[in-house]
């Protein structure tokens, strides 16, 4: 919903809206809360929540997984991370979803097609996730064990804010 919205056609600019920090600078505090607010309300679903950490951990992960590699902006990486499973989220095919949500090329191509360094990224994070890291190295795989238990606990916290919502 907030890619939608900063990318719609009447806000549209001459780039498309492409990382949650510019899509807050251009809402601002005040609506970025009130559509939080708006969203916890009304999809505070148990099965939904835990979709919604798994999505945290993911695009956590992936932004971690960014500074690693030259070519990618950690902000798009963590945006590809939060939209990889969104259509599992909402029910909805993730084409429909990119679409609606106006993302940039690069985005929607790494998350239809694996092109590029963010789908490269989410390739790593789907083969770990389905511990399949036998063609990896030992150090990266020591290494994404670390970065994802950061993940997981950058998630938590997260999730920790809604609790009373």
């Amino acid at each position: 919903l907030l890619f939608k919205h900063v990318n719609s056609a009447s806000n549209r600019r001459a780039n498309a809206i492409s990382s949650i920090n510019q899509a807050i600078m251009l809402l601002g505090f005040a609506k970025i809360r009130a559509l939080t607010a708006t969203l916890l309300l009304a999809n505070n679903e148990p099965i939904k929540r835990l979709r919604v950490f798994k999505l945290l951990v993911r695009a956590f992960l992936a932004k971690k997984l960014a500074y690693r590699t030259q070519d990618l902006d950690p902000e798009v990486a963590f945006t590809g991370g939060l939209f990889s499973m969104m259509d599992q989220l909402e029910g909805v095919p993730l084409e429909k979803i990119v679409v609606e949500a106006g993302l940039e090329k690069t985005i929607v191509a790494a998350l239809l097609k694996g092109e590029g360094e963010l789908g490269k990224v989410l390739a790593v994070i789907d083969s770990f996730e389905n511990a399949r890291m036998e063609k990896r190295s030992l150090k990266l795989v020591e290494g994404l064990n670390r970065d994802y238990l950061a993940s997981v606990a950058w998630a938590q916290e997260m999730m920790s804010l809604t609790d009373d919502c």
